[in-house]
């Protein structure tokens, strides 16, 4: 959910021709399919990206490749630290970088509501990271122009 959210926010902006956003998991199943209450969370903030989503495990090439990693979780964050040196400036938990520092739980297996809490709390971590993520991509999230 927090791609379809950032890929939206980077949209809104003007910028979705110039700055990628991608999601990958440490422990998910290759190929899986958004499940059903994300999808319906992410519809009832129309955005339908993420029923086309499938699951994939975060690899060595995609930590290179990354400028910015933001994870939902210190454990998350703390396995890719460990992953290669080179990549700890680049590895933040999303709500750091949104001026907190606390984990956003996984809603897989909850009820619709737990989808619709962390979908709030993924659009509100994004926003409030919105200035340093748009200075990294070189946006100017005031116009969309870079």
């Amino acid at each position: 959910m927090a791609e379809a959210i950032l890929r939206e926010k980077i949209k809104n902006n003007g910028a979705a021709d110039r700055v990628s956003v991608s999601s990958a998991g440490i422990s998910a199943w290759e190929g899986q399919p958004a499940s059903v209450e994300a999808i319906r969370a992410m519809a009832q903030r129309c955005i339908s990206s993420i029923a086309l989503h499938r699951s994939r495990q975060v690899n060595a090439q995609m930590i290179a490749d990354a400028d910015l990693i933001l994870t939902m979780t210190s454990a998350h964050r703390e396995k890719l630290h460990r992953c290669t040196a080179a990549t700890a400036t680049k590895i933040f938990l999303l709500s750091e970088y949104a001026g907190a520092a606390e984990d956003v739980a996984d809603p897989f297996g909850g009820p619709m509501s737990e989808y619709e809490m962390c979908a709030d709390e993924l659009e509100h971590l994004i926003e409030a990271a919105w200035g340093k993520i748009s200075a990294l991509a070189g946006i100017d999230w005031q116009s969309g122009e870079k």
